[in-house]
Order: C-alpha cells, then structure tokens, then sequence
C-alpha cells in the first residue's frame, strides 16, 4: 500500500513509543527523529540557531521561488526572510483583515444556504475558503470562489497542490536525494510564476485542517453540538465578528489543537 512521507514518519514515530529519540535511514542518508518533549523545545527554543534548518532542500538557484520561502532557507538566509514576512503578521495587520475575512464568511454562508442538504466536499469547499481569503488578504484580488469556482486563482491553486510524476518526484528528491534533485532541475517556473510565500503557507495547510476538522465534527455530533453552543453564546451574528473574539472561543481552540494532536499536518497531506 502507498503511503505518503507523513506517514511513513507517523508510523516510526508510533512504533518506538517511550523513546526520546529514534534513528533511521532516508535511503542512505542517516536521520534522528526526536519525540521527547523537552528535547524538542531544545531543539526549536533553547539551541534553534544550531537547528535552523528544515529537512527539506531547494536550491534557489533552481527554483528561486521554493528556494527564497523562509521554510525551506537554509543558513542564515532563513532570518532576513522571515523578517520580511513577519511584520506582515502583526496583530494590528491582522486585525485590519478581519472585515476581508468576515465577508468571505458571508459568502460561504450563502453558498452553504444555497446548496442546502447536498453531501459536499470538505476539502473543496474549505480551499474555497481559503482561496478567497489568501486572496483578498495577500493579493487584494476577490476570486469568489464560491459564486464562480472556475475562477484563475482557484484553479491555479489546485494545479499546484495536485500530484503529478513530476512533483511527487520532486517532493522524494528534496527530502531523500537533495543532490540527486539537482541533477535532475526539476523546473517549477510554472508554479513560480503563479504562487507566493503567503499562497503556499495560507492556502494548503489551512484547507486541509479545516476539511478535517469538518469531518471530525461531522463524525462527532455531541462535540459539534457543544462547539455550535459556545460559538452561539459569544457571537450571534458573524457579521459582527471581531478579533478579540476568537480568544474566548476556548473550545473551537482545544477541537482544532486535538485534531492536530491527533493527526498532523503532515500526515493529513
């Protein structure tokens, strides 16, 4: 059966329960997985600038797009990147996109009223979501997604988040072969040409957490019934919808902090 890198990761992470670290091979290349909770805040806290580095290689110089996203920097490239993003993430930034976000809101509201009963995707419809939100917020372009599905960011996104021979290899050379992925050049100008930091980190990750969750609350009436009740209680009209909100909402942050708990990111993908 095929699995995906998540997976295969979820899978020795399980097998060697109680163990603070655990050593395997990706190919020929020997890798340590750590599970221990307080060597982990190690690694990302206390010593970060001697693990800065993600397990994942693009060569900018190849894919200069790839290559320039503080997640896969390597070196002391990764800092100067990060803060070209990071004031872009203040709370006050945030706070001013919310009236954006409360009218994508509004129009997943009708689309929802609109379909009525019908079974619907989760996936599809939280990267329409997502779609329009990354793209009022980052680009100031309205997709609306959910009135015209056909539309160019729409489809531009899901070209580039499906599989093909071609990038799944990519994917297998950056983690397993980053000097066999160079002799190859995959050439992602296509993508390059269409995507941005914001696009890749808000769009995907977002989608697929908001699809499963959907699925687990759907699975689960009575934690969806209490997560209905709390946000009912603290907001009853969305439109209304402010930032300082979403703080009280302590249940909608456990659900999502337990499906995460319970499945990574990375595994969902």
């Amino acid at each position: 059966m095929r699995k995906t890198i998540g997976e295969m990761y979820d899978e020795i992470y399980k097998r060697f329960a109680g163990c603070p670290y655990v050593g395997f091979y990706k190919l020929c290349q020997p890798a340590l997985m750590v599970r221990d909770p307080e060597l982990v805040k190690t690694v990302l806290i206390k010593e970060f600038n001697s693990f800065h580095d993600n397990d994942y290689h693009v060569n900018p110089l190849i894919d200069p797009i790839l290559g320039l996203n503080p997640f896969n920097a390597k070196g002391d490239k990764w800092k100067p990147l990060r803060d070209l993003v990071t004031p872009s993430l203040t709370v006050i930034k945030v706070k001013a996109l919310v009236p954006q976000i409360v009218n994508v809101c509004e129009e997943l509201v009708n689309y929802l009223e609109r379909e009525g009963n019908q079974p619907m995707e989760a996936y599809e419809l939280a990267s329409k979501y997502t779609t329009d939100v990354v793209g009022r917020c980052a680009y100031g372009v309205e997709s609306n997604s959910f009135t015209n599905p056909d539309n160019e960011l729409h489809q531009m996104s899901k070209k580039i988040f499906e599989g093909s021979f071609t990038s799944n290899a990519a994917v297998i050379f950056a983690f397993y072969a980053p000097k066999l992925g160079e002799i190859f050049k995959f050439n992602y100008v296509e993508m390059a040409g269409h995507c941005m930091t914001f696009f890749l980190d808000g769009f995907e990750t977002a989608a697929i957490l908001i699809s499963f969750t959907l699925f687990e609350l759907a699975a689960n009436p009575q934690v969806q019934e209490k997560l209905r009740h709390e946000i009912q209680k603290a907001l009853t009209d969305f439109r209304m919808f402010k930032f300082e909100t979403i703080h009280g909402l302590h249940y909608l942050e456990m659900v999502i902090l337990g499906k995460k708990r319970f499945q990574s990111l990375t595994e969902l993908q």
